[in-house]
């Protein structure tokens, strides 16, 4: 398999997780919404409520035995055939991508409502812990995000 999710007990049949690219991680450069929602398709999910994260220490040692075998993944829409990529990379693994994708294509299409926290395992995350803030589903950008907001 070309991609594939691996949670932080390094299991693959898992909707969330480090996103790997023939065995390597994928760097965070130029990554957005339109790529999560884009790969959680071609990993046959349906993209609905797909949030990604980069960095921390999940599996940090798994990682750094890793190369670097995606950057650049830069997405028009939410469809694998309109993102282009590279091979070569310009990255650490502090950017390696950490992908949440929702339900699978057959299944439910109920989004959930409101603002949610959720750890790079996409689980609720324990006091403390970092957290990816999502609305709806969907990521929130930090674009004037300030403590007033928080």
């Amino acid at each position: 398999e070309e991609f594939i999710l691996m949670d932080s007990d390094q299991n693959t049949n898992t909707n969330s997780g480090l996103l790997l690219y023939r065995g390597g991680t994928v760097c965070d450069d130029s990554f957005d919404q339109n790529a999560a929602d884009a790969l959680c398709s071609v990993l046959g999910f349906s993209g609905v409520n797909s949030g990604y994260t980069s960095g921390g220490s999940v599996l940090e040692d798994f990682r750094a035995g890793r190369r670097i075998t995606l950057d650049d993944v830069t997405c028009g829409s939410s469809d694998w055939d309109d993102c282009t990529y590279s091979t070569s990379h310009n990255c650490a693994h502090s950017e390696d991508i950490f992908l949440q994708c929702g339900e699978t294509s057959d299944e439910s299409d109920e989004t959930e409502q409101g603002f949610r926290l959720v750890n790079e395992q996409g689980e609720t995350p324990q006091p403390g812990e970092w957290a990816l803030l999502l609305y709806n589903g969907g990521t929130v950008c930090d674009d004037d995000f300030g403590l007033t907001e928080a």
